[in-house]
Order: C-alpha cells, then sequence, then structure tokens
C-alpha cells in the first residue's frame, strides 16, 4: 500500500518523500513539526464503457470522373547543365566533455517544443502535473532566462517524450552508467557543473511545487524507475566532489544530461 508524509501540526501539508531532517519543510522549525508516516488507500480504476458503434450512413455513389484528354506532345527543350552542387555544410559539433570511457554533454537539455509536454508556469500548474502524472517542464527559479544558459527542470514523466528528441548520438543515462562515472575521476565532470555556479543561485523544484536549494548539489534524472513512485536520480555535489545516486519522487523537477551512445 502505498505511503506519505503528513505534518503533525498542519494536515495540508503533506509529502511523498520524507525531509532529511524528519521535520516538515513547510511550517517554522520552531514549531517542530515532525512528519508522520502514513498509508494511503488507492483507489481502484473504473472501468471504462465500451462506446455502442454509430450506425452507418449509406454512401452517395461518386460520379464517374471524366476521361482527360490526352496533351500532344511539346517539342523537347534541350537542358542546360546544371552547376554544381557546393558541398553540404558540417553540423557544428556539440561541445562534450570526456571522463573515462564516456563522453558526456555539456549543455543540459532545454528542450520544449513535443507534443504532450506541458509548461508549468507557476505552483498550482506543477501541482495538476502531479496530480495526473503529466510529462512536464519549468524554468529553474521561473526565470525563462535560465533555459537557455543552463536548461529546463523536468519531472520524470518527461524523459519518455525527451527520448524521442535527442542531440544525435546521445542518450540518457541509465543507472550502470552513473557506476561507471563514479569509478573515474569525477572532477572534469563537477568542473563543468561549476562554471558560474556560485554567482548563480539555483533550486529544483520538489514535488508539491515548493523549491529546494540546488546550488552546490545539482540533480539530475537517470531513465530508470524505481517502483511506481520514485525513480532514480543522482547528486552532483561541488564541495564534496562527489555523485551519490537517490530515489526520488517522479514528480520533482530535475535538469537532464545525456552522454554519447558507445
Amino acid at each position: 500500500m502505498p505511503t506519505e508524509y503528513h505534518c503533525k501540526n498542519n494536515s495540508t501539508h503533506v509529502f511523498q518523500e520524507l525531509s532529511e531532517d524528519l521535520w516538515c519543510p513547510e511550517c517554522p522549525r520552531e514549531l517542530h513539526s515532525e512528519l508522520v508516516l502514513v498509508e494511503v488507500q488507492t483507489p481502484e480504476p473504473e472501468t471504462p464503457k465500451t462506446p455502442e458503434p454509430e450506425p452507418e450512413t449509406p454512401k452517395t455513389p461518386e460520379p464517374e470522373p471524366e476521361t482527360p484528354k490526352t496533351p500532344e506532345p511539346e517539342p523537347e527543350t534541350p537542358k542546360t547543365p546544371e552547376a554544381a552542387s557546393p558541398a553540404t555544410t558540417k553540423k557544428t559539433a556539440e561541445p562534450a566533455t570526456t571522463i573515462g570511457n564516456q563522453v558526456w554533454r555539456n549543455a543540459y537539455l532545454n528542450i520544449t517544443e513535443i507534443e504532450g509536454l506541458v509548461l508549468a508556469e507557476n505552483t498550482d500548474e506543477w501541482k495538476a502535473a502531479h496530480e495526473r502524472k503529466t510529462p512536464a517542464y519549468c524554468y529553474p527559479n521561473e526565470d525563462v532566462r535560465f533555459q537557455t544558459e543552463l536548461g529546463c527542470l523536468y519531472n520524470w514523466y518527461a524523459l519518455a517524450l525527451l527520448e524521442k528528441h535527442l542531440p544525435e548520438g546521445y542518450r540518457i543515462p541509465d543507472l550502470n552508467d552513473i557506476k561507471e562515472l563514479t569509478l573515474s575521476s569525477t572532477d572534469n565532470f563537477l568542473a563543468q557543473e561549476s562554471l558560474g555556479i556560485r554567482s548563480k543561485p539555483i533550486a529544483h523544484r520538489l514535488p508539491l511545487s515548493t523549491y529546494a536549494d540546488g546550488t552546490l548539489d545539482r540533480c539530475f534524472w537517470t531513465n530508470q524507475a524505481n517502483g511506481h513512485y520514485t525513480a532514480h536520480a543522482y547528486r552532483v555535489s561541488v564541495d564534496k566532489k562527489q555523485i551519490q545516486v537517490r530515489q526520488i519522487d517522479k514528480n520533482a523537477g530535475y535538469f537532464v544530461r545525456v552522454l554519447k551512445t558507445k
């Protein structure tokens, strides 16, 4: 049976994930509002009704087409030889970083123009996407300027759509990729995350649309689920220079970084 964490002092504060300090993140600390585990009754899905077939409308017979007249052939005009086509312009290579046997694209994904992917611009829209499990994205700090400069925050449900529109030759990492990354030197990966990071505070989006600071702990999705409610993500710590794998609510808003297919 699925579970939730409820605030002891405020029953409207409900969370899918236990906070690190076990206190309610929305109540003042002085209230000492603990989070308690509550089992949630999952409603049984309704069986959709089969629509009755509509009666067929009798087709009106179409008129027979007139036989077109065969045009008389025109005299052939001698062809002028075409000029040689210029060489095709090569695509600019995506900036990337090589770490061990892996090649990671430097830029985070900022893909938005996909059918079925919605922009959740405010708290209510992000909560609605949470309730419906809709593929959604938003801008870091709700600032559209960060889309081009840094990338977008996506919930985990958006990954299935993103995988169909990735830069050519790239893929979203799985757990094995992250394990291989942690066995190599992470300095190059972390150095990429550190560019301008201290001067620009960044926040990730939590499932209930609140924000968690991500300035020194940047979080990314993998493409692997961990049950019905959570998926595997990894956190890059700039100060500790380490990468940790975590199980996170699928409705959180995290970045996505891709690596080249071997």
